[in-house]
């Protein structure tokens, strides 16, 4: 993917997110606006509104931080053991040692 196609990806999503938080927006409006009549009639209701759009759909242009990863980075040797106890490796050895005397 080129990065126009990776700036294009994250605008659709921030503007799904944004439609979303929209239709949430206008479903808690219509819910107040039956409950409570007067406040439809303010100004600083329906900008208090679109402003929760707009910061959603900023926070979602966002990139993304690293420190909130779901999985965390684990880093593996091949051979933890013989840098755990250099002596490992010799007692194996001995007993592999010993197996094959007795057999």
């Amino acid at each position: 993917m080129s990065v126009l196609d990776l700036l294009l990806a994250r605008l659709l999503l921030a503007a799904a997110g944004s439609l979303l938080a929209g239709c949430a927006v206008w479903g808690i409006a219509t819910l107040c606006r039956r409950c409570l009549p007067g406040l439809s009639l303010q100004r600083s209701f329906w900008l208090v509104a679109q402003l929760a759009v707009t910061a959603v759909f900023a926070a979602m242009l966002l990139p993304p931080a690293e420190r909130l990863r779901v999985v965390p980075v684990i880093d593996m040797d091949e051979h933890p053991a013989r840098r755990a106890d250099p002596g490992a490796e010799r007692a194996a050895n001995d007993f592999r040692n010993v197996m094959r005397v007795l057999k």
